[in-house]
């Protein structure tokens, strides 16, 4: 089960770097990221699954890479100070990228942050300088484009909230946490190492062979069958025998009587 689990977080751990690899069009660049998310795992509360999946988000929408932790470390500030959790990283995560993806701040998205804990209009109409109804109309608008809001929203919230993620990695939740992820970090293999490598060679070995192997499975298979069906055909013909010679007894007994009688 231990073997399971460290080659299932290792091909896990590969398919992230290969996917950051492929939007960063850089190998070195995606472990580099890879390592940096891993770190930020290991001090906050949240698990490597889900730090990797924000990571691949925010560069999916067009991030630099040097932007991804500073980015993770302000929303996740803020959803462990107002006491939420990773679906709620998620959902706030969702609504800066789409801020992003349409260039301009709308309505829609600073409700959207509301509801998962981080509270934006507060923070951009102070670092806007605008009054709520300045704001209000500046909004509607489309007149504060995401290249001005998502860097105040996130000094803002980290600002307010800075240190919260190290304070909840510190209760019982999260320091239990910090400990799984250190388990399965011992047993999770680096994609390119010795022992990564082999193990790949022997499963493209396995995937090669596998034609043979489905027709010997089939051939063996088949010839069980007809093992199966010659035995079934000998047992009725054994019952069948068993009920003519019942018959026939039956048969002696009624003429044994008849003459009795």
């Amino acid at each position: 089960e231990l073997v399971k689990t460290g080659l299932g977080a290792t091909a896990s751990l590969e398919n992230v770097q290969v996917g950051f690899t492929t939007m960063l069009k850089s190998k070195d660049a995606a472990k580099g990221l890879v390592k940096e998310l891993q770190h930020f795992s290991d001090w906050s509360p949240f698990v490597d699954s889900d730090v990797n999946k924000w990571g691949q988000t925010l560069i999916g929408f067009g991030a630099d890479a040097k932007q991804v932790i500073p980015t993770l470390t302000a929303v996740g500030d803020a959803i462990s100070g107002m006491g939420k959790g990773p679906e709620d990283v998620t959902g706030a995560l969702t609504a800066i990228t789409q801020i992003a993806a349409k260039g301009r701040l709308m309505g829609q998205e600073v409700l959207q942050l509301a509801e998962h804990g981080i509270f934006a209009q507060e923070i951009l109409q102070k670092g806007l300088g605008l009054n709520a109804d300045q704001f209000r109309l500046a909004q509607e608008q489309g007149r504060i484009s995401s290249s001005v809001a998502i860097p105040i929203l996130l000094k803002g919230l980290e600002d307010k909230y800075k240190g919260s993620l190290a304070n909840q990695s510190k209760t019982m939740g999260g320091l239990w946490s910090t400990v799984k992820a250190g388990f399965l970090r011992a047993i999770t293999a680096d994609p390119d190492s010795p022992f990564s490598v082999a193990v790949k060679g022997w499963l493209s070995k396995l995937v090669a062979d596998m034609p043979s192997i489905q027709s010997k499975i089939r051939g063996t298979l088949s010839k069980l069958w007809d093992l199966a069906k010659a035995g079934k055909a000998f047992v009725d013909r054994l019952v069948e025998i068993e009920r003519s010679r019942g018959a026939q007894r039956l048969i002696a007994d009624v003429g044994d009587a008849i003459h009795w009688a």
